[in-house]
């Protein structure tokens, strides 16, 4: 019997980077519809998020390296908001 790998997929939203308010409401959604995924231990994976102009440099694959994590947002841990 082979493992079965969830579904997997991109997400597209546009806000301002300092828009920390809607950054929020963009994740609580995300986390509230399991669409974060989480270790074994139940921890967050600290997903990366990106800029238009990181698309527009063709940055994607294994080379890229997000500029705002979840992170600068949450504790992996807990969930809990830092900022």
């Amino acid at each position: 019997m082979s493992a079965q790998m969830a579904p997997t997929g991109v997400i597209c939203f546009y806000l301002n980077g300092d828009d920390t308010e809607n950054h929020k409401r963009v994740i609580q959604f995300m986390m509230s519809n399991g669409l974060i995924r989480k270790t074994k231990t139940g921890r967050y994976y600290n997903i990366s998020f990106k800029y238009n102009e990181q698309t527009r440099a063709g940055e994607y694959g294994d080379d890229f390296e997000g500029k705002i994590k979840l992170d600068q947002f949450i504790d992996l841990n807990t969930g809990e908001w830092i900022i």
